[in-house]
């Protein structure tokens, strides 16, 4: 039936094509005007490459028949041009060379359906003053089918992008456009014709019905497309870059139609609205009409307004920078893949909904890290805890995305050197997941073994050679090295060292889009904090900057939290912890509920008892120091006694364990990085058990954040 239908309306539109057929004559230039704009092209004629060609081949070759234009004629015109050059009807239809010319009444101008980039290119790069093209003509009477198949006829000639494709296909099927199934058959086979790969992806997207919606809502804005790539849809999300350009146009259908795509190239990645920089630049464009060229001035200036107001906290998207910004979120994937052991086939999201479990975590607060050693509370739910959980261990990805890069699945792969997952970068990962209440068997598996015995063992064989050097006792140098490891203070956020953004301005600018700079990355990861992330960006800086470009992908992917109204950012915090091998310990945890673990926001006259808390820590602290020493003390003098035993190893190993038991007490370092536990006296002393205090959630209504990570790769 569909077969049929296309045959029928295709012989019909080949009778009219023959009918209205007046023959080709050689037209003035000044007498050819480019059709009309319709509202849902989403490719403007570009003459450059043409005007290249042009002058490269001293000429335009405007003779040959793929050359000529397509334009309409009134019965009426076509009568007089014919009248005063002279000729007949049938000398217009002989096709034998020289073309004859015609010339048009006064003031008459032919509306070309086809050819008109070709003219436009060959009127600037020629200087000839009477200039002339090929011309096809046809009666102005033609169907609108008939006209709509020369224009799109044309574009043919030219290979559409994969923007292109999808703008005229939805179109045709009836999304933002009248229903065709000709030209939607038309154009499924031109797609099929040059890729069959593209013609597969362009299906699977259809089959899913909430992507095809998403990018459907961009049909608003068709000159979006222009970054649109179907060898990638499949692994993507929405971003409704949509929502800015509504906002941009006032929600007028119209004037998103008439958004054009070099105004999209030019704005796409852009803050005018913050960055002093990018405001003058776009307003001359601007003033100029390079950008928003088919508006009016007043319209322009009314647009400009409201550019600048939805980028004053973000850069403004397309689908060009959504995609390459794929690029950085997929690395930022793979580490959350390693985290959660899911693979491609399994989304993120609901595997961490599966992992939340809410445990240790008090009834009211939300921990929220601020620095790498730091964190506060909030006031907030099981909801609040989970969709802020979630969103920390994404920005944790895009810190440490370099350090846990995807394992290689192929074989047979090139002899060449590649990165190793950081072993402490992903066991801190696992213990932030697990202060923040995830618990699953992968995170388990993680925090089971100390990696600062692996990093000390690879450093003694790295820097004595095993082949050419033997340590006398190999388990106790380990141990020595972990000890030193342990006396590492946590470095507060202040005292990081780190470059401001006044000192930026003299580097390499940014990369807007994509995976940034290491010296960029390097610069950010201080800030990649959730309460930096919310913090309002001020406006009026001179250029942008590589933090405002990680906020914006965060913000453009994220949004924000479902609630800010108790989400405290200027505050002081609470508890520096260290996110080694302690990082998973409930008891600590349960400790810190009920003394460190404050919520900031207190009220003034709550500061002399946080200072007196902060004094009993600090003597404790101290207390802790000096049992240390003492300990390091007794433990030289047992070392001493072991040198002459044979069995070394054995034995100073049994007398370190004898002399903990005997003391009754169990020794932590105060980063624990041989993994015991910091505490003075544990004894016998549990906290109740973590059921008790914190009983398992009733099941949640399903969280939805502002996209999902379904298929991130």
């Amino acid at each position: 039936m569909v077969d049929s239908s296309f045959t029928q309306v295709n012989r019909r539109l080949e009778e009219e094509r023959r009918a209205k057929f007046c023959g080709t004559a050689s037209i003035s230039i000044s007498s050819l005007k480019p059709t009309l704009r319709a509202t849902n092209r989403v490719r403007p004629p570009v003459p450059e490459p043409l005007k290249r060609l042009y002058r490269e081949e001293h000429g335009c070759r405007k003779e040959d028949n793929r050359h000529h234009a397509k334009a309409t004629i009134s019965q009426h015109d076509f009568e007089a041009a014919l009248l005063n050059a002279g000729i007949s009807a049938s000398r217009l239809q002989g096709d034998a060379l020289p073309y004859p010319a015609l010339e048009l009444p006064p003031g008459v101008q032919l509306e070309c359906l086809q050819g008109s980039d070709r003219i436009m290119a060959a009127d600037e790069v020629f200087d000839d003053t009477n200039k002339h093209w090929i011309v096809d003509l046809y009666l102005d009477d033609l169907s609108d089918d008939l006209k709509t198949l020369f224009v799109e006829e044309y574009e043919y000639q030219m290979e559409p992008d994969d923007g292109e494709f999808y703008c005229k296909i939805r179109g045709y099927q009836g999304h933002h456009g009248d229903e065709n199934p000709f030209f939607e058959r038309m154009w499924l086979g031109r797609l099929s014709a040059l890729s069959k790969n593209r013609r597969d992806l362009l299906d699977q997207l259809f089959r899913h019905k909430k992507y095809s919606d998403a990018f459907d809502a961009l049909l608003a804005v068709p000159a979006l497309f222009c970054g649109f790539r179907l060898t990638v849809v499949h692994q993507v999300i929405s971003m409704r870059c949509e929502e800015v350009w509504s906002d941009i146009c006032g929600g007028d259908y119209k004037t998103m139609r008439l958004i054009d795509r070099p105004t999209i190239e030019r704005l796409q990645g852009t803050a005018p609205g913050a960055f002093s920089t990018d405001h003058d630049e776009l307003l001359g464009d601007l003033r100029s009409g390079r950008i928003l060229g088919n508006f009016s001035e007043q319209q322009r200036n009314e647009l400009w307004i409201r550019i600048c107001n939805a980028s004053n906290q973000r850069l403004i998207p397309s689908l060009f920078t959504f995609f390459e910004d794929r690029k950085f979120l997929s690395t930022a994937a793979d580490c959350m893949r390693r985290l959660t052991g899911v693979g491609s086939k399994v989304t993120i999201p609901r595997r961490l909904g599966e992992m939340f479990q809410d445990t240790n975590q008090r009834t009211d607060q939300c921990i929220v890290q601020v620095s790498q050693t730091a964190y506060v509370s909030v006031p907030g739910d099981a909801a609040t805890r989970f969709d802020l959980g979630c969103r920390q261990l994404w920005l944790t990805a895009f810190r440490e995305f370099r350090e846990l890069p995807a394992d290689v699945k192929k074989k047979d792969i090139l002899a060449k050197a590649r990165r190793k997952a950081d072993e402490i970068t992903l066991f801190e990962f696992a213990s932030l997941a697990d202060r923040l209440g995830f618990e699953s068997d992968e995170l388990s598996n993680i925090m089971r073994s100390s990696p600062y015995f692996e990093v000390a063992k690879r450093l003694l064989l790295s820097a004595r050679k095993p082949g050419q050097y033997r340590y006398p006792n190999f388990e106790k140098c380990i141990q020595q090295v972990t000890d030193i490891f342990a006396t590492a203070k946590p470095v507060s956020a202040p005292e990081m060292p780190h470059s401001s953004e006044m000192n930026e301005r003299h580097l390499e600018l940014p990369i807007r889009c994509g995976i940034p700079r290491d010296n960029d990355h390097n610069r950010d990861q201080t800030k990649l904090f959730l309460p930096s992330i919310l913090l309002e960006y001020e406006i009026g800086q001179t250029r942008v900057t590589s933090f405002f470009i990680r906020r914006s992908v965060y913000l453009s992917y994220f949004g924000l939290p479902l609630s800010l109204a108790d989400f405290v950012i200027d505050q002081q915090p609470t508890h520096h912890f260290d996110l080694g091998v302690d990082g998973a310990n409930p008891a600590d945890r349960t400790g810190l509920g009920s003394e460190a673990h404050t919520n900031t926001a207190a009220q003034p006259g709550e500061q002399p008892k946080l200072d007196q808390l902060k004094e009993l820590s600090q003597l404790e602290q101290a207390k802790l120091d000096h049992l240390r020493q003492l300990v390091q003390e007794q433990q030289d003098r047992l070392n001493q006694l072991t040198k002459s035993v044979d069995n070394t190893t054995n034995e100073s190993d049994f007398g370190q364990n004898q002399f903990q038991h005997s003391s009754g007490m169990e020794i932590v370092p105060t980063n624990t990085m041989n993994g015991t536990r910091e505490a003075s006296l544990v004894g016998d002393f549990e906290g109740p058990s973590s059921e008790e205090n914190n009983p398992r959630p009733a099941k949640r209504h399903q969280r939805v954040t502002r996209f999902d990570f379904d298929r991130v790769q």
